[in-house]
């Protein structure tokens, strides 16, 4: 098993893992400060979906054997990634507004998700994850596809953001989709960097693996 194109694979991780939580962490001084702290974290965002593409093709490339599952879930993973780009571009640019954005985003989002359950999967039952980042994995995934779901079952987010400090006037589908997406937004970068700590040892099986994670 190795990962030829992509020399550092557990580096990789680690950039993900990093841009992600300085996502996190650029989004909560926005709330709290205002600009410039969002568009840097649109730009993080994107930085972050950069470094996720090469990801899944590591996930692809190491699976032993390549089912069916996996060449799908890289298909699905990389229409879910091309979007997510476009999507923050055009944010970028001004182009579409972060109402308007949201909800398409959230569709990019949920894309992932799916991926992330069917690598995570297939992963685990390969030998290639441990249990506990496996099963990580997929809760993840899971809470990304939730919030895709339920966004656009909630429909358009409200115009006035303020709204948001009154739960009773958000779409309860909606109010759902908020919580799990934050619970998704910080978990994501955790995931990354556990998963780097795993990739720095691309021979290890499972047993060995859950040694070294503690999983």
């Amino acid at each position: 098993m190795n990962a030829q194109l992509i020399r550092n694979p557990s580096r990789l991780a680690y950039a993900n893992g990093i841009l992600g939580a300085l996502a996190v962490i650029l989004i909560f001084i926005f709330f709290a400060v205002g600009e410039p702290f969002g568009t840097l974290n649109d730009i993080t965002g994107l930085m972050w979906g950069l470094t996720l593409a090469p990801l899944m093709y590591v996930f692809y490339q190491r699976a032993v054997p390549r089912t069916t599952s996996v060449t799908i879930a890289l298909g699905v993973g990389l229409i879910g990634f091309v979007a997510f780009v476009v999507l923050q571009l055009l944010l970028i640019l001004r182009v579409l507004t972060f109402e308007q954005q949201y909800g398409p985003l959230t569709l990019t989002y949920g894309l992932i998700g799916v991926w992330m359950i069917l690598v995570s999967r297939a992963a685990r039952r390969a030998g290639e994850l441990a249990r506990g980042l496996a099963w990580f994995g997929i809760a993840i995934g899971a809470l990304w596809a939730l919030t895709s779901v339920l966004t656009w079952l909630g429909g358009p987010i409200p115009s006035d953001m303020s709204a948001l400090a009154d739960p009773s006037k958000i779409n309860p589908f909606l109010l759902v989709s908020f919580i799990s997406f934050f619970f998704a937004y910080i978990a994501q970068p955790i995931w990354a960097l556990w998963l780097g700590r795993v990739l720095k040892h691309p021979t290890v099986r499972a047993a060995n693996v859950n040694a070294v994670t503690g999983g």
